[in-house]
């Protein structure tokens, strides 16, 4: 007859819960398998990379059956600061968006809220244009508590909004030029931004440069990138962008339309910044890492290219027509090796 098992029978307890061996005993569950979703996810070698582009929303990474002891290299790029709005001036450059850039960001079990920052909006047309000067910002982009600050927008010069200096931001806007001297650039932020404790953070912003001191040769101040500084006086070239090599264009080509692969190119570049608006025939710019160049007399430059970089200035009365060339939205990028 087969012992009793029961809760009062505590040796029979014991021999049942322990005393299983051989081919009767059974192993523990496996642990789920290691799984992350969000943006769009690439496989490249023994690299997986999940690319996160602005979308108007919040986005979701989410990881399950991490082993706790996987880290991954993030970078969080905010949105690029468009050009400054010009009536009969000459408006600075935008300012790219802030970089935190990390290198051993923990990858932890659960989901991470994503929010990539659009570009600075377009100030509009002389009979459109907006009273709010900030417009032209750009927008912060976040991962959990990551984040890369907006671009300051160029400095405007029209009746209303006259001699402002360019405007703070991650990268700062470049200074305006019409009566002399030209204003300055506005502060950077991105440098003192909070940073995620233990994952390897660093930031990137540059600041604008002051708007041109003579004439005819009196550019808009070029906005701040990532790797450098805008330009003041002549030329009024926007700060270059940063490499990022993790990050290399033709990997990204799934998840990015055609044209920015070429401007995140080998070296992984972003966050260039817009340059100031002409004096005279002169365009200056763009810079690397897909920042704006300007546009010759009375023409609006090209809206910025790759993801983070400022908009140029315009020069007198081409915004009247053109509107200020936009900067370009942030992006997130997370690569891991499992």
């Amino acid at each position: 007859m087969s012992p009793i098992r029961s809760l009062g029978n505590k040796i029979a307890s014991f021999r049942n819960k322990f005393g299983n061996t051989g081919t009767n005993a059974s192993d523990p569950p496996a642990g789920a398998p290691f799984e992350a979703t969000g943006g769009t996810k690439i496989i490249s070698g023994s690299d997986t990379y999940h690319v996160f582009l602005y979308t108007g929303s919040p986005q979701t990474f989410s990881v399950s059956g991490s082993p706790g002891s996987l880290t991954a290299k993030v970078l969080v790029v905010g949105g690029g600061g468009s050009g400054g709005f010009s009536a009969d001036g000459v408006s600075g450059g935008g300012g790219a968006g802030g970089v935190q850039y990390y290198t051993s960001y923990p990858i932890t079990n659960g989901d991470t809220t994503v929010v990539v920052g659009n570009k600075g909006a377009n100030p509009g047309n002389g009979p459109t244009i907006t009273p709010d000067g900030s417009i032209n910002d750009g927008e912060d982009t976040t991962f959990g508590s990551a984040i890369g600050y907006g671009g300051g927008g160029g400095a405007h010069e029209f009746p209303g909004i006259r001699n402002e200096p360019g405007h703070n931001g991650g990268s700062s806007g470049g200074g305006s030029a019409y009566y002399f001297p030209g204003t300055p650039g506005g502060t950077a932020t991105q440098p003192g931004a909070p940073l995620v404790s233990d994952a390897g953070g660093t930031n990137y912003g540059g600041t604008g440069g002051t708007g041109g001191n003579s004439n005819p040769q009196n550019p808009g101040g070029g906005g701040g990138g990532a790797g450098g500084n805008g330009s003041g006086g002549v030329p009024g070239n926007g700060g270059n962008g940063r490499a990022f090599p993790e990050y290399p264009g033709p990997v990204l080509a799934p998840a990015i339309p055609s044209p920015n692969v070429s401007v995140i190119g080998p070296t992984g570049l972003f966050a260039g910044g817009g340059a100031g608006g002409s004096g005279n025939p002169t365009v200056w710019g763009p810079s690397p890492g897909g920042g704006a160049a300007s546009g010759g007399p009375e023409h609006g430059g090209p809206p910025a290219e790759g993801y983070g970089s400022g908009g140029a200035g315009t020069q007198y009365g081409a915004s009247n027509t053109n509107g200020a060339p936009g900067g370009s939205p942030g992006i997130v990028i997370v690569k891991y090796t499992e």
